[in-house]
């Protein structure tokens, strides 16, 4: 009986190319859309982070309740390291901007990190072509160098290999370009061009009260992120007593990085998957209903023959 009632159904769905029309795009409408989401869902919060061992680094900021996390000033980052003995295996720095490339004659802005030499290291990448920043280099006068995005490499320099032999005039600067960024693993983010040493100087480093310096540590192995933490609230309180007029009131607050980098998105991306998956429940629910109309028969109406009279009975009186 279930197969008699299916191939009606059959029957009369290819028969009304209306509803198979409708039928179709109500489900690519819904399946559309929460691939679109998922796609997102999954590039945010479920494939791992381009960094080795993501889950062992955290970053690191400054807070002064009840004012937001900030970045940490250059004097708090150059005391934080006394921590890396203890809970830490490296840290690293970075401070973003926009950059001038004067080349052939087409000047481009670009967006460019500063960092310490520990941080590619910090965060386990490596140049896809070439080396990273040395220690030395790190270090006023000697920082005259500079890694490229695989994007831009390709883009402006045609990925010509014997780029690692060349300067490019970087805001009137000419640097040596001494490695290219392996595709699509680009820090902080795709739109990044640009990576040089941010070379503190001696003036640098006693600054306490400028906060524009983003920090992450990696994380020695078997230690939890509260005893990292622990271990950063101390310093915080020894820098407060050692430089009471800029570190007063000042601690440290310590997020894993995926939280650090998603955190404020991630709600709003579950929520809209949420709601669009709750889109495609309604768009299956109204075809169901849709077949359902059409399986159902009107009931059969009594038809007389052609030429054939009705019979008529007399009225009683």
């Amino acid at each position: 009986m279930l197969a008699t009632a299916m191939k009606q159904l059959v029957r009369k769905l290819t028969k009304d190319v209306r509803v198979n029309l409708l039928i179709i795009i109500t489900l690519a409408l819904g399946l559309g859309v929460n691939t679109t989401v998922f796609s997102a869902v999954n590039g945010f919060l479920l494939e791992p982070l381009p960094f080795k061992d993501a889950d062992h680094l955290i970053m690191i900021q400054e807070t002064k309740l009840p004012e937001f996390p900030q970045f940490c000033s250059i004097g708090q980052f150059s005391g934080l390291p006394q921590a890396e003995h203890t809970t830490f295996e490296s840290m690293g720095a970075f401070t973003g901007g926009r950059f001038n490339l004067l080349e052939g004659g087409k000047p481009e802005s670009l967006s460019g990190l500063r960092s310490t030499a520990s941080l590619s290291r910090t965060l386990g990448l490596k140049p896809g072509l070439g080396r990273e920043f040395s220690e030395e280099e790190d270090h006023e006068g000697k920082s005259d160098v500079v890694i490229i995005s695989h994007r831009l490499w390709v883009r402006r320099f045609n990925s010509d290999r014997n780029i690692l032999t060349r300067r490019i005039n970087i805001d009137r600067r000419l640097l040596a370009v001494i490695g290219v960024t392996s595709p699509n693993s680009e820090f902080p983010d795709l739109e990044t061009d640009l990576w040089m040493p941010i070379a503190f100087g001696a003036d640098d480093r006693s600054n306490h009260g400028g906060h524009n310096l983003g920090v992450i540590g990696r994380l020695k192995p078997n230690t939890s992120v509260q005893s990292a933490a622990n271990d950063l609230k101390q310093i915080a309180r020894q820098l407060e007593t050692a430089y009471p007029d800029t570190n007063q009131g000042w601690s440290v607050l310590v997020t894993p990085v995926r939280q650090a980098f998603i955190g404020e998105i991630q709600t709003a991306i579950l929520l809209l998957w949420g709601a669009v998956a709750f889109v495609l429940l309604i768009a299956c629910a109204n075809i169901a209903n849709l077949l359902l109309t059409c399986s159902v028969s009107p009931p059969a109406r009594p038809r007389h023959p052609v030429g054939a009279r009705r019979l008529a009975f007399p009225d009683h009186p």
